[in-house]
């Protein structure tokens, strides 16, 4: 019976991140995502892993139209309103991070 509690979905972690589509941009001074369900922009958390943050730099090189110019994906992520944020993250509305990249918006390979 522990073992069904231990491997069921509502234990994981990754279950309680929600999933966003929103614009995603990257540059010297940027790294944030600012989901369409609001006006608000979050820094991308520093708990984000490599992996997650190389999908990610690869969609933007490929899809953006320029420098600071944000592209649409979807992701999965946990937002941090509360943290304590320095440097160019100070000025962003939180932190996220980011589990999972679903895909570029209107792509066909968003899983």
């Amino acid at each position: 019976m522990l073992l069904l509690l231990v491997s069921s979905p509502a234990c994981d972690s990754s279950a309680v991140d929600t999933r966003y589509r929103g614009e995603y941009t990257l540059g010297h001074e940027v790294n944030t995502f600012c989901p369409e369900i609001n006006s608000q922009c979050y820094w991308l958390s520093p708990k984000t892993d490599k992996e997650i943050r190389n999908q990610l730099e690869q969609i933007y090189k490929e899809s953006s139209p320029g420098l600071y110019k944000p592209v649409c994906v979807i992701i999965a992520g946990d937002i941090d309103r509360t943290s304590k944020r320095t440097g160019f993250a100070a000025d962003m509305d939180g932190l996220i991070t980011i589990s999972r990249v679903h895909g570029e918006c209107g792509s066909s390979q968003i899983i």
